[in-house]
């Protein structure tokens, strides 16, 4: 018996309709679909799971409905965030983490206002604290880092 594991978060496709996790035991999944009046429960054990994936007929969106993932989504404009290419997934990334910088340390921090001259002083302070790298991340050299955004694309 080969264990899947499904997480709460996850997106379940089954024959072109989404599902999600509604309870979970040590044989398998109980998966409810979503967008649905009635509450329609489906079991499925661990070598179901495995059969139906093996032939096409399910796949797992992993951590779909978590809260980063549906903001990365939003912000790119697809419907998976792994469609991206590198490059754009990347710019993605990056500004989602500026973004949610921001607003952790102005909610932690009131003396930061959304002013030019404070926008770009709270980004200067993330630019500062960003974990330095130590390999090149597929650029040919450590220090081709896109520079950070101005406080006018900022609040764009």
């Amino acid at each position: 018996m080969s264990k899947i594991i499904i997480g709460d978060h996850d997106r379940i496709i089954l024959k072109n309709s989404e599902r999600r996790v509604a309870e979970k035991d040590a044989l398998g999944y109980v998966f409810v679909r979503m967008h649905e009046n009635v509450e329609l429960r489906e079991s499925f054990t661990h070598d179901e799971i495995k059969t139906l994936i093996d032939a096409g007929e399910m796949s797992i969106d992993v951590d779909w409905h978590e809260h980063s993932q549906a903001a990365a989504r939003l912000l790119a404009g697809v419907n998976n965030v792994s469609d991206l290419a590198g490059a754009k997934l990347f710019q993605i990334r990056r500004r989602e983490n500026y973004v949610t910088e921001f607003l952790k340390r102005e909610a932690a921090n009131k003396t930061i206002k959304r002013t030019d001259a404070g926008i770009d002083a709270a980004l200067r302070d993330i630019e500062a604290d960003r974990p330095k790298l130590k390999s090149a991340c597929n650029r040919k050299r450590l220090d081709q880092w896109p520079p950070a955004p101005s406080a006018r694309n900022f609040r764009r």
